[in-house]
C-alpha cells in the first residue's frame, strides 16, 4: 500500500524545486528553451469525477506499478505479474497505457504524486530523453530486440545472395518467374528498414542544435545514388506500401526477396522461405544492420527501485522462454530464443547497431525519411 504523509511531499517538493532550479540555470545557460520541455496539465475546476478515481485508484493495494505501451506484451506481462506474485509475495500492477506522450504521461504522474510507474518498458531510443525528464536512473535493461533481416524464396531464387548489385544483375539478365511481380520488396516509407542501406557510411553527432551526419562523405552519396536508383528496379509504390503488403507479397510468392522485421517472423507461411542476415550493397560496401530494444527503466523517483529490479531480473531469467510465443519479440537473453528464423534474427541484432539515442533521434528520423522518399520518388536531394 502507498503511504503519503507530509514529509514525503516536503522531500519530493524540495527535489522538484531543485530540479526546477537547475534546469532553469541550464537553459539560461544555453540560451534556449529545450523543445522537450513537458507541459503540465491544469485540472478543470470542479471536475470532481477525475479527483474521486483518482483517489479510489492511489488505494489500491499493490507493491510495484509498471507501465507499457506495447500491446503485444499484454498477455505476456500479465502472467509474468502473476507468476510474480505466487513465486515472491510481491503484488506487481501491470498497466497499458496507449498515449502519443508516453514519457511525458510518466513525468506528469510523477510529477503530480499521482499513481506513478515505479518501473515501465520503453524503446532503447528514448534513454537520455527519459533520463533527462529525471524519470529513469542511468541503467536501462534490455528484455526483446526487433532488427531487419533478409528473406527470399529457395525455389525462385536457388543460392542465398551475396549482394545487392548481384540482386540487380539477376534483374538484368533473367525473365521474371510467371506470377512475380518485383525481385524484392520493403517498406520504403520507414525509416528503420532505409537506414542499413547508408547507416555505414557515416555517424551521427548529437549536440544542443540537433544531429549532424559526419563520416565518408563520398561514400555516404554514393550509397543514397545506389537506393535512388533502386526504384528503377524494384516497382514499390511509397503511397501504399506497408509492412503488410510486403510479407502479403511474399507469402504469396509474388515477390522473390524482401527485407522485414524479426517481430514478423511468424507471419511468414512459404514453405520454401530461407531467411538470412543481411546481404551487402556489392562487394565493396556493406550493408549495416540496425536494431532497436525494448527496455525497461526503472523510475528514479521510486522508492522501490530494489523490489522493481528484482522483477525485472525474474521476467528476463525466468520468462524469458515464452517471449517470442506470446509476443512475436525476439528475447535479448540468447538461450530463451526457440525458433531456427529465431536464432538467424539474434545472429543479426549481434551484429548490427541500435538506432540512435539522443533527444535529438526523433527529429533526425523525421529529417531522415523524407529524403529517402523524395530521393524515391526521383527528386534531386544532391543540390
Amino acid at each position: 500500500m502507498r503511504e503519503q504523509n507530509n514529509m514525503e511531499l516536503m522531500r519530493k517538493d524540495r527535489i522538484l524545486s531543485s530540479l526546477v532550479l537547475v534546469i532553469a540555470c541550464i537553459f539560461l545557460a544555453l540560451g534556449a528553451r529545450t523543445p522537450y520541455t513537458p507541459v503540465m496539465a491544469e485540472a478543470e475546476p470542479g471536475d470532481e469525477t477525475d479527483t474521486e478515481i483518482q483517489e479510489e485508484v492511489v488505494q489500491e493495494d499493490y507493491d510495484l506499478l509498471f507501465w507499457y505501451q506495447d500491446a503485444q506484451c499484454q498477455t505476456f506481462f500479465e502472467q509474468a505479474a502473476e507468476d510474480y506474485e505466487e513465486a515472491a509475495g510481491v503484488k506487481v500492477k501491470t498497466c497499458y497505457v496507449e498515449s502519443a506522450r508516453y514519457l511525458e504521461d510518466i513525468y506528469d504522474a510523477t510529477m503530480a504524486e499521482d499513481e506513478y510507474p515505479d518501473l515501465y518498458l520503453a524503446g532503447n531510443d528514448v534513454a537520455e530523453k527519459a533520463y533527462l525528464y529525471g524519470i529513469a536512473t542511468k541503467e536501462k535493461t534490455p528484455l526483446y530486440f526487433e532488427t531487419v533481416l533478409f528473406v527470399y524464396h529457395k525455389n525462385l531464387y536457388p543460392n542465398a545472395p551475396e549482394n545487392l548489385i548481384e540482386l540487380m544483375n539477376y534483374v538484368a539478365y533473367n525473365e521474371s518467374p510467371e506470377g512475380v511481380n518485383n525481385i524484392l520488396e520493403w517498406n520504403v516509407t520507414d525509416g528503420f528498414y532505409n537506414y542499413p542501406l547508408i547507416a555505414g557510411s557515416f555517424e551521427l553527432e548529437f549536440s544542443d542544435d540537433g544531429a549532424k551526419i559526419v563520416g565518408e562523405e563520398e561514400r555516404y552519396m554514393q550509397q543514397l545514388i545506389f537506393f535512388g536508383n533502386l526504384a528503377a528496379y524494384v516497382q514499390l509504390d511509397a503511397e501504399t506500401i506497408t509492412d503488410e503488403t510486403v510479407l502479403k507479397d511474399f507469402n504469396q510468392g509474388t515477390t522473390i526477396c524482401a527485407m522485414i522485421g524479426s517481430d514478423d517472423l511468424a507471419e511468414i507461411t512459404a514453405e520454401d522461405a530461407v531467411v538470412m542476415m543481411l546481404p551487402d550493397i556489392s562487394s565493396e560496401i556493406p550493408l549495416e544492420g540496425c536494431s532497436v530494444e525494448g527496455c525497461f527503466y526503472i523510475n528514479d523517483f521510486s522508492e522501490n527501485k530494489q523490489e522493481a529490479q528484482n522483477f525485472i531480473d525474474y521476467v528476463i531469467e525466468e520468462q524469458s522462454d515464452v517471449l517470442e510465443a506470446k509476443t512475436g519479440h525476439m528475447p535479448v537473453k540468447e538461450d530463451a530464443v526457440r525458433s531456427s528464423f529465431g536464432k538467424v534474427a539474434y545472429r543479426q541484432y549481434k551484429d548490427s547497431s541500435l538506432v540512435p539515442e539522443s533527444v535529438h533521434s526523433g527529429s533526425f528520423w523525421a529529417q531522415f525519411e523524407d529524403l529517402m522518399i523524395r530521393l524515391w520518388n526521383g527528386e534531386n536531394v544532391f543540390e
